[in-house]
């Protein structure tokens, strides 16, 4: 209802909150109501870190004289070619930052109308608005921020819990040991969560609990999968490879004992977690897979089987590549 009511007030509209908060499900939730209505809703999607300047506004050839025009000025026509009934918005995804936004200042405004760097104006209808979800507007200006209708999600309030509830309710094993592994992953992840909100100086990074949420059951279904097959493994010992491989390698040395008594429901995290990694490493064609690589390769198969997106973080010469 916010972003619907600052939609009838403002050309413009900034969707801020942390990653997995909701931006882009509140977007589509209103464009599924408006067109419930009957309303006709035209959507076009940016990401203008992905491109430079001049592709994304439009450029001159040098040698021509030629003007092509960008991705946001082709968007800004086909806009201008919509009935003034029909809702249409161009929803920019990612960071907000002058060297663009800027030149969107005057479209922003109540008169509607682009000035493109070409000098052509373009006249946008009634129905045609700008989105921008972003997860901060540090570094917009305050003549842009001020032409904005902002909806905030908070990062205190995270929806963490209810992504694991959904993820629960869906989940279906045939086995018995997946059944008595759920209620003790629902317990431990619980816990996992209460323990970074506490202690987010004990981390080397920042993490946002929905996606801790998600590289737990990203991990636990990989478990599952290839793991829960063994002869003698015990649910609580899925559920400890699951949050070792998702949330520990992020996790202070200084901080590893405290964690592990936040968690020790799990009783075989409270044994210490043999099993977690190989004895020594072993050789794969021409090359030497430590322990410690060989552990890795675990999270990285996992989060390959889901189509997941994976971010390697490490010192020089660390073994990454």
């Amino acid at each position: 209802m916010e972003l619907y009511e600052q939609l009838q007030q403002r050309t413009g509209v900034a969707i801020v909150g942390p990653p997995g908060s909701g931006k882009s499900t509140i977007r589509r939730i209103l464009k599924a109501a408006l067109s419930q209505r009957g309303q006709s809703v035209a959507e076009y999607v940016l990401y203008p870190k992905a491109m430079s300047r001049r592709w994304l506004l439009g450029h001159i050839d040098p040698d021509t004289r030629h003007w092509s025009d960008g991705v946001i000025s082709t968007v800004a026509l086909q806009l201008a070619a919509h009935p003034h009934e029909m809702c249409s918005w161009a929803v920019c995804d990612g960071d907000v930052e002058p060297e663009w936004v800027e030149a969107l200042n005057s479209v922003l405004d109540d008169n509607r109308l682009l000035t493109l760097p070409s000098g052509a104006r373009v006249l946008l209808p009634r129905g045609a608005h700008f989105l921008f979800e972003t997860h901060a507007l540090h570094h917009a200006s305050p003549a842009t921020v001020s032409r904005l209708g902002i909806v905030l999600l908070s990062e205190e309030h995270s929806c963490a819990e209810e992504v694991l509830e959904s993820w629960l309710r869906k989940a279906e094993f045939e086995s018995e040991l997946g059944k008595l592994a759920l209620p003790l992953l629902h317990q431990t992840t619980k816990k996992c969560i209460e323990w970074f909100d506490k202690h987010k100086s004990d981390v080397t990074m920042k993490i946002y609990t929905v996606t801790m949420v998600n590289q737990i059951l990203t991990q636990f279904e990989y478990v599952m999968e290839n793991d829960a097959s063994n002869v003698g493994i015990s649910p609580e010992e899925l559920v400890y490879l699951a949050i070792h491989r998702s949330v520990l390698g992020i996790i202070k040395e200084s901080a590893l004992d405290a964690f592990y008594t936040e968690i020790s429901c799990v009783e075989c995290v409270a044994g210490g977690g043999g099993g977690a990694r190989t004895a020594g490493g072993q050789w794969a064609e021409t090359l030497y897979v430590s322990a410690r690589l060989a552990h890795c390769d675990l999270v990285l198969r996992a989060a390959l089987a889901r189509r997941a997106h994976i971010l390697l973080i490490g010192p020089q010469a660390c073994a990454k590549k």
